[in-house]
């Protein structure tokens, strides 16, 4: 068998080819090193992006814990001193910003005060004080004892020789009458009272009650026509229930005093000046029009808009 040999041609191929091959992994593992001693840029910025990422979450709850904590604080803060505050006599109309701070009020109604002053607010007795806006019940209540209004020195535009120096005088005069009471606040009265036919001054005998109250007590009474029962004192707008509750027991009801309306000769006016029939006068007039007048009270039932519920409000009110 004849043996075969390589060519010339092709050894020299074979010679290139495996020198080839030997530059081309010298040149890939130069590369390889070359990128395993290169910074991987990308990867660091993540990797910074992360921890960064991660501090500001930190930064910003430790802000808000601080917040918190700082609010809480001034809580905590504004309620301790409420508590070691010692109240002490001061005219509304005088006292300083910091005065009332010192008699535990916040700086919302410290600056309020001021304000209202600034504008030519006046206190003239001690139930003004109540005026001032975001002054809480409490505070006012608190308060209240410690007031010391100096008539001496309220506003010079009631001047002696004007013609409203005597309506000063009158002013002056319930004032210290109200302020006479309010000294005495906290001291509870037992005199019961017939709400149905007392005066305005009997009602300033209850706890609680002053001028504004007693008109204001009076005045609804005289448009129901009488009360009859004490819840309805307060359907008056602005009545305290904590007033309402301290005075209940006090409040005698006598229903033979009440004004009724005959809902087969009223006209429309009439019911209109009710605070329970204003709403419903056009159709009793209108049921009494169509069918004639009513045969008994429940009748009034038929009445639009009239439900069990309202009917057992107004009926004691009603008559044929």
């Amino acid at each position: 068998m004849k043996k075969k040999y390589l060519t010339t041609g092709q050894i020299l191929g074979a010679g290139v080819f495996v020198t080839l091959l030997m530059v081309t992994i010298v040149i890939l593992r130069s590369v390889s090193s070359f990128k395993e001693d290169e910074p991987d840029l990308d990867k660091e910025m993540q990797e910074w992006k992360q921890a960064n990422r991660g501090k500001e979450k930190d930064e910003k709850r430790y802000k808000q814990r601080s917040v918190s904590n700082s609010e809480n604080n001034k809580t905590a803060l504004q309620s301790e001193n409420i508590v070691k505050t010692k109240p002490f006599r001061f005219d509304p109309n005088a006292a300083t910003e910091q005065e009332f701070l010192n008699l535990g009020l916040n700086e919302r109604v410290a600056r309020a005060i001021i304000n209202y002053r600034a504008k030519g607010g006046v206190f003239y007795k001690k139930e003004d004080f109540a005026k001032i806006y975001n002054l809480s019940q409490q505070d006012f209540e608190r308060l209240l004892p410690y007031i010391k209004i100096d008539k001496e020195k309220l506003p010079s535009k009631f001047s002696s020789n004007d013609k409203s120096f005597s309506k000063k005088e009158e002013y002056l005069q319930k004032s210290e009458n109200s302020n006479n009471y309010y000294n005495n606040y906290t001291k509870k009265l037992n005199q019961a009272i017939n709400v149905n036919k007392a005066t305005a001054q009997d009602l300033r005998t209850l706890k609680g009650i002053g001028e504004v109250y007693s008109n204001k007590i009076i005045q609804h009474r005289e448009r129901l026509g009488g009360f009859v029962n004490p819840e309805q004192i307060k359907e008056i707008y602005g009545f305290p229930d904590s007033l309402f509750m301290a005075i209940k027991d006090l409040l005698i009801i006598d229903t033979s005093m009440i004004k009724k309306i005959n809902i087969n000769t009223a006209e429309e006016e009439e019911f209109l000046k009710h605070p329970y029939l204003k709403k419903i006068g056009k159709y009793v007039i209108s049921y009494r029009r169509d069918l004639g007048n009513f045969k008994k009270i429940e009748d009034f039932k038929q009445v639009p808009l009239i439900n069990e519920e309202i009917y057992r409000k107004i009926v004691p009110y009603l008559t044929l």
